[in-house]
């Protein structure tokens, strides 16, 4: 109870800036897969749902992403077992995961 009263009382300083900050994370990783031919979408939570060609496809890139120590979701029942759910974070993050993850594609 405490923590939630003192996170009210600071959240237009630092609460609301660190939601703007993912949401803007969240709509740049959307529009840029979509730009380069991913179905994605994803626009009231923190994270982003990508398509892709086929579920050898989703493992090959979850497994790349490991190595590389970026973890997302994947491996889900039909309909969705070819698509990876990111959790999204500042524009800078999203950036840093996009370019790692279009390699693996």
């Amino acid at each position: 109870l405490h923590a939630g009263t003192a996170m009210l009382d600071c959240f237009e300083s630092h609460i609301k800036p660190g939601i703007e900050s993912v949401c803007e994370g969240r709509e740049w990783l959307r529009e840029k897969c979509n730009t380069v031919g991913l179905n994605a979408w994803g626009s009231v939570a923190n994270f982003v749902l990508i398509a892709l060609d086929s579920e050898t496809k989703m493992k090959e890139s979850l497994r790349l992403l490991n190595e590389r120590g970026i973890y997302v979701k994947g491996g889900f029942p039909p309909p969705l077992y070819r698509h990876i759910l990111v959790t999204c974070g500042s524009p800078a993050l999203m950036e840093d995961f996009f370019s790692t993850f279009y390699k693996t594609l």
